[in-house]
């Protein structure tokens, strides 16, 4: 079944819009376009959620950050944004999420 769907107008950079179409095809440009949406969305959900924690609970102190990358090492080299670090982690048999701690 599918879900009603609404038809959008966008304007994005010719680079940006031939590469989207190399990677999903013309008739998949739509669904990568919803998933990328959705995926921002949640992204903004997150953002706010950890400004309001940050606001009624204080800031992470330097000490659990410190006990947080020693927990989940992975992690913390992920947090770097390094993309050669997030490659090497990122294998067919893991589930990576990119966050910054």
């Amino acid at each position: 079944m599918h879900r009603p769907a609404a038809k959008l107008s966008v304007s994005i950079p010719s680079q940006l819009a031939a590469a989207v179409r190399r990677r999903v095809g013309a008739r998949g440009v739509s669904r990568f376009v919803a998933r990328a949406i959705a995926h921002e969305l949640e992204r903004e959900q997150l953002g706010t959620f950890l400004a309001d924690l940050e606001r009624d609970l204080g800031p992470v102190s330097k000490t659990e950050l410190t006990r947080a990358r020693r927990a989940w090492p992975e992690l913390a080299v992920i947090a770097t944004g390094d993309p050669a670090d997030i490659q090497r982690l990122a294998s067919p048999f893991r589930q990576v999420r990119i966050f910054a701690l």
